[in-house]
């Protein structure tokens, strides 16, 4: 039989860190399990995962909206920081139309 489990389907890329905002808790647990993070002194929450793509990763983090804040990897922040960048402009000029 084949290997098929998710290391072997989707090899890891890399690792994220990221903190989340409390009111994150559930969705983290759903999405990985309660061993996914670590409860920061201050109740945020600090998550550290292996990920396959980046296209994956950013469109998971950008569904969290204002709720986390990627630590790293740098690519991954300025990639976030880029598409926001361009949402910005983007309604930004469709709101002066």
């Amino acid at each position: 039989m084949p290997d098929l489990s998710n290391e072997r389907v989707f090899p890891s890329k890399g690792k994220v860190k990221a903190v989340f905002d409390p009111s994150m808790k559930w969705h983290l647990i759903e999405d990985y399990g309660i061993e996914s993070f670590t409860e920061l002194p201050d109740g945020k929450l600090l998550f550290e995962h292996e990920y396959a793509d980046d296209d994956g990763l950013l469109s998971w983090m950008l569904s969290m909206r204002d709720k986390v804040t990627v630590i790293e990897p740098e690519t991954i922040r300025q990639k976030l920081f880029h598409i926001t960048t361009e949402l910005t402009e983007k309604y930004r000029k469709e709101s002066v139309k």
